[in-house]
């Protein structure tokens, strides 16, 4: 498979107050060995400068959405989901770390089932 006709993954990270913690998150998506990828992390109105930390930290390779209210983890993962243009999307704890073929593996397996039961999932 080409890189072009790789779907893109999302995965939305939902964070409150997690800072640095959500870094280690953030590192395990940017670390994957599939690269047809974005990451998008809901700053829940975190009080401990979350925002601005991972946009000085990681700048362009991940898109930070700043929620001006704490709406709870549900309303952020729905919010990380609109700008996505991606063909799959996963969700992310702020404290959960994925290994690096997680992506990949999972893909597949989602694609093999697709195939077996005959239900287009993409």
């Amino acid at each position: 498979m080409t890189w072009s006709s790789e779907p893109k993954v999302a995965v939305i990270i939902p964070t409150y107050n997690r800072w640095p913690h959500v870094g280690d998150a953030i590192d395990s998506v940017l670390g994957q060995s599939y690269k047809r990828m974005e990451c998008i992390v809901v700053d829940d109105a975190s009080s401990d400068d979350s925002s601005r930390r991972i946009q000085e930290k990681y700048g362009d390779s991940v898109i930070v959405i700043s929620n001006p209210e704490n709406m709870e983890k549900s309303f952020c993962r729905n919010l990380g989901v609109k700008p996505c243009d991606a063909k799959y999307v996963c969700f992310l704890d702020s404290d959960d770390l994925l290994t690096e073929d997680s992506v990949r593996k999972d893909l597949k397996l989602f694609r093999r089932r697709s195939l077996l039961t005959g239900f287009p999932m993409g």
